[in-house]
């Protein structure tokens, strides 16, 4: 994953819902955000 930092190595996350998403990442809401951003560009 682009995203993967040290965090994930060391603490797997938890399944929980971001944005009505079921998702299995520390960084989703970034994730998120990001690509809404690029959408609209």
């Amino acid at each position: 994953c682009a995203l993967a930092q040290q965090r994930c190595h060391d603490e797997r996350p938890e399944p929980r819902e971001v944005a009505g998403r079921r998702v299995i990442c520390h960084f989703a809401e970034a994730a998120l955000a990001a690509a809404g951003r690029a959408r609209r560009a």
